[in-house]
Formats: structure tokens, C-alpha cells, sequence
């Protein structure tokens, strides 16, 4: 991700609890214009995200830069040698955590009445901190480059 594509800081007063973008539903692919397409990433709390064609996609990315937790289906199955970069376990985690809400009748309802208690508030918001945090330092283009060079000089040495 180039650095200057990371939001700041997480939006602390977002809008969906989770976002509109359903990979795969094609009538939820509404954005034609990139700003408006992070900021509703950025106004949510949580993204539903999967493997679709493969494992690794720009849009676990496109989350995790806009301060958004993933909620990334079917993580487990995937390979130990892909996606190495992500914090697997960290997003398994959340996954256990708040995949419920995906299957609630009423997301909304399901967060008022779940997550109405400012301890359980303030855990999400520290995680998504943390996640922001973590792709700010792990997951930019300058990291990746990094990566590869030294991955490339243990290879030649």
C-alpha cells in the first residue's frame, strides 16, 4: 500500500457498523471513484472479505488501510506459505469474534444490543488501532521492497 494512502487515524464516529461492499455481489459495486470508495471503508467498523479467485486481494488491504476490520471468511483454509504478510492469527481472531454479525437478521440491532457496553466499544476500536497500526508499518509499498531485497540478498549470500 503507498504510505500516503493510509488514513491518519481511525474514524471514531463511523456510519456502518458493516460495510455496504459485499465481494461478490455485484449490487453492492456502486463506487466508481476511489475516495468515496475508501471513506466507505473508512465509515465502517467492520468489511466482510474472503477468497474469491485467490487467497491474497488488494481489497484485505483497501480495508485494513482505512481503518477497517475484516472479517475474513474462511481464513482457516488458508495455506501457511500464503498471505504471510497479514496477521493471520490477529484476523482469525476478530473473525471468531464478530462473524455473528454477518449472520444476524438485523446487524444494527444485533450492535446495539451486543456492543452497547463502552468496554466492548472501546476493544473494537483499540483493535481496529491496532490493525491500522500494523498495516501502517508492515503492509506499505516501502515494506514490501524491503521484503524482497532482503529475502533476495539471503538467497544470493
Amino acid at each position: 500500500i503507498p504510505k500516503q494512502k493510509i488514513i491518519e487515524k481511525v474514524n471514531l464516529k463511523p456510519k456502518n457498523l458493516l460495510a455496504p461492499l459485499i465481494p461478490g455481489r455485484f449490487d453492492t459495486y456502486i463506487y466508481d471513484d476511489e475516495k468515496i470508495y475508501n471513506k466507505m471503508y473508512e465509515e465502517s467498523i467492520f468489511a466482510l472479505t474472503y477468497k474469491k479467485s485467490g487467497w491474497d486481494c488488494f481489497r484485505h488491504y483497501e480495508i485494513l488501510m482505512n481503518g477497517c476490520l475484516p472479517i475474513f471468511l474462511n481464513l482457516e483454509n488458508c495455506p501457511n506459505l500464503t498471505m504471510t504478510n497479514l496477521p493471520k492469527k490477529k484476523l482469525l481472531d476478530i473473525k471468531n469474534s464478530y462473524e455473528k454479525i454477518i449472520f444476524s437478521y438485523s446487524p444494527f440491532k444485533y450492535y446495539k444490543l451486543r456492543l452497547s457496553h463502552t468496554t466492548r466499544i472501546n476493544k473494537i476500536f483499540d483493535l481496529k488501532e491496532q490493525m491500522l497500526n500494523f498495516t501502517k508499518t508492515n503492509l506499505t509499498t516501502t515494506q514490501l521492497a524491503k521484503y524482497i531485497i532482503n529475502k533476495t540478498n539471503e538467497y544470493l549470500t
